[in-house]
């Protein structure tokens, strides 16, 4: 028995996806379209961009180059002051934390502030060591004190006695807030 193909008829697609082939197809178009468009408005931009700075150098005279230099010598001193601005540490906020840690029986004859290495360096005198003790308990306290070191403790001929404080800041107490 001989085998007999039938042809049939092809399967139509459902409208909505002949729609959306097309639909799809357009849009491609147009963003085809438009990247030519945008690409030839760029370029003639460009060019009109340097006709136009062309024009500018060509009509600049003597005066405005001096001004144009003014300008620039300016900008650059500017931008030196701002670097040393930012780089900038303030000494003087360290003496509202000076004032608040000072304990009232104790003297300070000699303090040395080294911002660089956030040290302070206090030379004073105190009628007791438990006063000693008791500042040295206060400066601890604080959040921006990193160490403390007490050296040179002695009594003096009027028994009072005197010591070396060295105290390790936090950097964060020297910068501007």
């Amino acid at each position: 028995m001989p085998i007999q193909i039938i042809p049939k008829e092809a399967a139509k697609l459902p409208l909505w996806q002949n729609i959306l082939f097309y639909l799809s197809m357009a849009v491609v178009l147009a963003i085809l379209l438009s990247y030519g468009i945008f690409t030839q408005l760029t370029k003639n931009s460009e060019k009109i961009l340097k006709e136009k700075e062309k024009l500018f150098e060509a009509n600049k005279n003597p005066e405005t180059l001096v001004l144009e230099g003014n300008i620039k010598n300016y900008s650059s001193r500017v931008e030196a002051f701002s670097v040393l601005l930012s780089n900038h540490k303030l000494g003087s906020q360290f003496f509202s934390f000076f004032e608040r840690t000072t304990h009232p029986n104790i003297y300070y004859q000699t303090m040395s502030l080294d911002i660089k290495n956030n040290k302070v360096v206090l030379l004073g005198q105190t009628d007791s060591f438990t006063f000693l003790g008791q500042q040295i308990a206060i400066i601890k306290k604080e959040a921006m004190v990193t160490d403390i070191q007490l050296s040179g403790i002695k009594i003096n001929k009027d028994g009072k006695a005197e010591f070396e404080l060295d105290i390790f800041l936090d950097p964060k107490i020297f910068s501007p807030e």
